[in-house]
């Protein structure tokens, strides 16, 4: 995190070692404009210079990035060449870069959802899109349609946000021995911990 601050202040953590990076305003020192030496929008040169940044000042962390005109489709795109893949949608093509993905790439669908729309032939993000919004409402309901038809277009108007307030704290332990059931006194401690 301390590196993608260096190329923008604008940066969302997802986790703990995953981001939204809002470069729009961003120039790499000694790229011309928007442009790389190989014709490339400078967030393509902003991804690879933080791609080796991140490998060289961590010892050998690989990132996989998604550069897009929004963060839903940028997620996706980043997801989509592990390890260490850069995966541009060019503004514009959102819809016809998710046309062909499962709709289970969605946010929003989990297995009861996709379960629904396979029910209704619908297996494609790009069969969302062309059933249109009406009908996929009638399908999964006016809220959840709705939701799913805009991202099936790749339409997702939320910014980079930076300030926010944790929701909640996790952490995990591991017994290297069987907690025998019933046995509270064990958990508790580790829970006071």
């Amino acid at each position: 995190f301390s590196i993608f601050g260096k190329y923008t202040p604008l940066v969302e953590p997802l986790s703990i070692d995953e981001a939204f990076l809002d470069v729009t305003g961003s120039r790499l020192p000694g790229v011309p404009a928007n442009v790389d030496e190989e014709g490339y929008g400078a967030g393509v040169a902003i991804a690879r210079a933080l791609r080796e940044r991140v490998e060289k000042e961590t010892g050998g962390l690989t990132c996989s990035i998604g550069i897009a005109s929004n963060t839903y489709l940028a997620k996706i795109a980043s997801d989509l060449q592990k390890p260490r893949g850069l995966v541009v949608i060019p503004p514009g093509e959102g819809a016809a870069f998710l046309a062909p993905l499962p709709v289970k790439r969605l946010w929003g669908v989990g297995p009861k959802t996709a379960e629904l729309l396979r029910g209704v032939k619908l297996f494609k993000v790009g069969d969302l899109g062309r059933l249109g919004e009406k009908e996929l409402q009638r399908v999964v309901g006016n809220e959840v349609g709705s939701h799913l038809y805009r991202l099936s277009l790749g339409l997702d108007d939320r910014p980079v946000e930076t300030d926010w307030e944790a929701q909640s704290i996790s952490q995990e332990t591991t017994f290297r021995t069987f907690i025998r059931p019933g046995d509270w006194d064990r958990v508790e401690r580790v829970l006071f911990e």
